[in-house]
């Protein structure tokens, strides 16, 4: 069984929207999976039942948008379309929960120079509350073309309780797609302006901690990936980029965890790595 039953892919019918097309189509026809196109029009939920006929109007309109979209690329797939009311990340979350085994696929930011700075409103509630998988694109400027194929993984762990999921869940999707996968960890460098004895033993530990744990957390995810790439040094994000560069990886997945209060499953470590990602991320 693949590690995805089901595709579930919002539609702004932006740029950004446009672009994801081929990896949706390519991701759909390589697991044999529907796709779920959903459609959230705000304007829908502010409107009261007497005014039924524009409700039908726009309904009529948003349906006919979504039959065209990606139409020549997903010839031959199963596509369901879903026009709903409401707030896009509210109807996101809520038609993932309604569907078996999904992977949500979105972008991560709109148009303008500014979003560009920060996670989309829409994309970042989502990596919040959805439960499920989410496959974010590359939200930098220069990041490279989306992939439609899959062949070198690097999967970042924190060596924390989400490790053996994310180590498992990286395992599926690589034998899916016939990919090699690169498993890293980084830990802080000693700062040479701070370094003393204290700082040395404490890095120490740190290293010698993730050598010691990373073989029972491989063993009870049953991988036989090759051995813990560990990164030393300032920059955690950058750190983990440059060895998606290194890997010349296609895809970085990394866990959203499930830590509960203001971030929810969207902890810090997370955003920062889709923030600065050059490829896309899948957060489990």
């Amino acid at each position: 069984m693949p590690f995805a039953q089901n595709i579930l892919f919002p539609v702004d019918f932006s740029a950004s929207s446009n672009a994801l097309i081929p990896a949706v189509a390519a991701m759909a026809r390589r697991l044999h999976i529907p796709i779920n196109l959903l459609s959230a029009v705000e304007a829908l939920a502010d409107l009261v039942i007497a005014e039924t006929a524009l409700i039908a109007s726009i309904e009529r309109r948003a349906n006919e948008k979504l039959a065209a979209f990606g139409a020549d690329a997903f010839a031959g797939l199963s596509v369901r379309r879903g026009v709903v009311p409401g707030p896009a990340a509210h109807a996101i979350v809520e038609h993932a929960a309604s569907l078996v085994q999904p992977i949500i696929i979105m972008p991560t930011h709109g148009e303008n120079a500014f979003r560009r700075l920060l996670l989309g409103s829409v994309t970042a509630s989502v990596l919040h509350d959805a439960e499920c998988p989410i496959w974010t694109s590359a939200h930098c400027a220069d990041g490279g073309p989306i992939p439609t194929d899959y062949r070198s993984i690097v999967c970042s762990v924190d060596l924390g309780p989400h490790t053996v999921p994310v180590l498992r869940f990286a395992k599926k999707f690589a034998a899916d797609f016939g990919a090699s996968v690169h498993v890293v960890h980084s830990i802080p460098g000693v700062d040479q302006r701070f370094e003393n004895a204290t700082s040395r033993r404490a890095h120490t530990f740190l290293l010698s901690s993730a050598k010691d744990s990373y073989p029972a957390l491989a063993k009870e995810a049953e991988v036989d990936f090759p051995p813990l790439q560990i990164l030393e040094g300032t920059g955690l994000s950058e750190k983990i980029a440059a060895a998606v560069e290194s890997h010349h990886a296609d895809l970085l997945i990394i866990g959203r965890g499930s830590v509960q209060g203001v971030l929810g499953r969207l902890r810090t470590n997370a955003h920062e790595l889709i923030r600065q990602s050059r490829c896309p991320v899948l957060s489990v």
